[in-house]
């Protein structure tokens, strides 16, 4: 319920702001501090290799990063700091594979990119 101060007739709301992992579990780093989370990756892509692995690419936008993480919404993998670029294998031929990345550190994780998505050649 919103708070009023009647003395100036103010309205105080308090807000929670929570991103989203794309796996959807509404836990992409939760309720922190914004000043010391490092930035949300950008220019992912992903692109095939052979017929069994994809590498995702990004632009590291953050000089405060402890890693990445790497998903595809059900195995998510630590990469190290700066790195911009992960390459996802054992795949088979023809199949298709979305991906996104997000940075950490001990403040939290950032948001996590859209997915980038892609199908191994037959």
């Amino acid at each position: 319920m919103p708070d009023r101060d009647r003395t100036n007739n103010s309205l105080y709301v308090k807000l929670i702001v929570r991103s989203c992992a794309p796996d959807g579990n509404g836990d992409g780093g939760g309720d922190h501090p914004a000043s010391g989370v490092p930035a949300t990756p950008t220019h992912q892509a992903a692109t095939t290799l052979n017929s069994s692995s994809i590498q995702l690419t990004w632009h590291d936008t953050s000089s405060n990063e402890t890693g990445f993480y790497v998903t595809n919404g059900n195995v998510t993998l630590k990469v190290a700091a700066n790195t911009t670029s992960y390459t996802w294998s054992g795949l088979h031929a023809g199949q298709y594979m979305c991906l996104a990345v997000s940075s950490f550190n001990a403040a939290g994780q950032s948001t996590w990119t859209p997915y980038a998505c892609v199908t191994t050649p037959s």
